[in-house]
């Protein structure tokens, strides 16, 4: 199967909203899956916008973080 996202959960709070993101190349709970990375991002809020832009938006921010820190550990 495809790595992709399976399940998006997005929690409004009172300045921002906490995006879940579960990407697995399997369906979620199967246990043969090879690739599982769930991620919990904090974003600005976006009222009124689409899931895709919801999920490219908590993407964007996750790469970031991965890359400070593979740069912090010198890891490039």
């Amino acid at each position: 199967m495809e790595i992709e996202i399976r399940e998006t959960i997005v929690t409004p709070k009172a300045d921002d909203a906490v995006v879940q993101l579960h990407i697995s190349d399997r369906k979620l709970e199967d246990e043969s899956a090879s690739f599982v990375l769930r991620l919990s991002v904090e974003i600005s809020p976006m009222h009124d916008a689409q899931l895709s832009t919801i999920q490219r938006e908590a993407l964007k921010r996750a790469r970031k973080a991965l890359q400070d820190l593979i740069d912090s550990q010198g890891l490039t």
